[in-house]
């Protein structure tokens, strides 16, 4: 999966205004649109934030799987 976020608003020049750019190297740009426009992003970040473990737990729980049939 790519996440493309605000990119097509970027490059198209529809929002300029940026991170500093030491939040772009530092891959903290997130937090800076945060900050920017929190009722949309803090909705976002609740979802990945709620559903991030579960998917975590499923990647491990089929590895471990995959690792036990190909032991046997």
């Amino acid at each position: 999966m790519i996440a493309l976020g605000a990119a097509f608003k970027f490059f198209s020049g529809v929002d300029t205004s940026r991170a500093p750019q030491w939040m772009v190297r530092n891959h903290l740009e997130f937090v800076h649109r945060l900050g920017k426009e929190p009722r949309k992003q803090f909705s976002r970040c609740f979802d990945i934030v709620r559903t991030l473990p579960g998917l975590l737990y499923g990647e491990w729980r089929r590895k471990r799987q995959k690792q036990s049939v190909n032991t046997i």
